[in-house]
């Protein structure tokens, strides 16, 4: 195993130890842009059967609006993070039409967007290097804003709280609003609390180019209290008190997936999903899990959703997965062991809990409706909850084996 060098892409994540962005989104943008931004404020009106949906509204719009790329290019980096993460809002929207959407719109995978929204969302994404879709990191991350945080100031990561967060553009319809925005806060806030253990994993690894045990000792326990604080997230949010199970399966959840066909890749894009937070993604590297599972997998494919920066940090890291097993086999510290397999039984008791409230809400009221899961199969839910009990299972059972006897 090479020894551990920090490369530009790990000294740059440990400025911002986290996979928000560093500045808080921009609400507004200099015109022409900002009238997509007054559209997608609007499309709320529309996101409905009743109202006749989003895509002739969409279309009316923006019919005389004209945006070239030279203008594109003089906005700065945020302007332009905010402007992709307008445009993959308002596609995603037009791509669904209302909710609950249609049947058949869930088999589609292919489709035909207006010009004035296609060929800007084209430009940045190959510009930026994103996908030709949303991802939590448009759709979510760059959507939020903090209570007492100022618009392109830098995130205050450690001063933030669940009731401190709010959107910036809230797309269905008013009864659901409150929803979609918890929704959205969750995965938020499992990015800032995941902080601590993003700290943590950074402490691992030069615990081990210090060769310092006690170092290790400590980031070890800090990683504990970091997975901890992710499962309180998600078990204190996603409960029925909070989260409406029928409303999320029909209202909520069909307008993040994507389902089209990439025509660069002739693959199917998947997104918004829960694979994209990058606290999780970085707490299986550092504790050296093995991606085989199907989750796993899909866990690996689902870094191409990341922004290029994170993307780099995390494929920089990749050759170090198994660093922190060879240190401590090497060593044969009881304690450290005991350390490291506390951390494992705290992960495998954050995904047993997501298994477990994952399949009642995929259940949703019971009706047999259509439903997109990871890995983008379009199934019955009852279908759907079996395949998602198999999946996570695996996934627990891959995390579990990895404890030191």
């Amino acid at each position: 195993m090479p020894p551990i060098v920090l490369s530009e892409q790990i000294q740059l994540f440990l400025k911002h130890p986290s996979f928000l962005p560093q500045k808080l989104p921009f609400t507004q943008l200099p015109e022409p842009f900002n009238k997509y931004i007054e559209l997608l404020n609007r499309i709320h009106l529309w996101n409905s059967k009743e109202r006749g949906g989003v895509r002739g509204f969409v279309y009316e719009a923006l019919k005389d609006v004209s945006i070239e790329d030279i203008q594109i290019d003089a906005l700065n980096y945020w302007e332009q993070e905010k402007f992709f993460s307008v445009l993959t809002l308002i596609a995603h929207c037009y791509r669904w039409n209302y909710l609950p959407p249609e049947p058949e719109e869930f088999q589609k995978q292919q489709m035909h967007f207006p010009n004035q929204i296609w060929k800007p969302l084209i430009y940045l994404a190959d510009k930026l290097e994103h996908p030709h879709c949303g991802t939590l990191w448009s759709i979510m991350l760059m959507n939020c804003q903090v209570n007492g945080q100022a618009p392109g100031t830098n995130i205050l990561i450690d001063k933030i709280q669940f009731n401190d967060l709010s959107l910036i553009h809230n797309w269905v319809c008013k009864e659901f609003q409150g929803q979609l925005e918890h929704w959205i806060k969750i995965f938020i806030m499992t990015e800032i609390v995941g902080t601590t253990a993003n700290i943590a994993c950074m402490n691992i690894l030069n615990a081990m180019i210090a060769n310092d045990k006690e170092m290790l000792a400590n980031a070890l326990d800090m990683l504990y209290e970091g997975i901890l604080g992710i499962t309180t997230v998600f078990n204190r949010e996603v409960r029925r008190q909070k989260l409406n199970m029928e409303q999320w399966r029909e209202h909520i959840q069909p307008s993040f997936v994507w389902g089209l066909m990439d025509m660069n890749s002739q693959c199917l894009l998947e997104g918004v999903s829960g694979l994209q937070i990058g606290c999780i993604q970085l707490m299986d590297l550092i504790l050296g899990l093995e991606m085989e599972s199907v989750m796993g997998r899909a866990m690996m494919t689902s870094r191409k959703y990341f922004p290029k920066h994170s993307r780099e940090f995390l494929e920089a890291l990749e050759p170090y997965r198994y660093k922190l097993k060879s240190f401590l086999k090497n060593n044969d510290d009881r304690g450290l062991n005991a350390k490291y397999n506390q951390c494992i039984e705290a992960l495998e008791n954050y995904r047993i809990s997501h298994k477990q409230r994952g399949k009642r809400y995929i259940k949703g009221d019971g009706s047999p409706r259509s439903i997109t899961t990871t890995g983008l199969s379009v199934q019955n839910s009852f279908e759907a909850i079996k395949q998602f009990d198999a999946d996570m299972e695996e996934r627990i059972q891959e995390t579990v084996k990895e404890k030191i006897s």
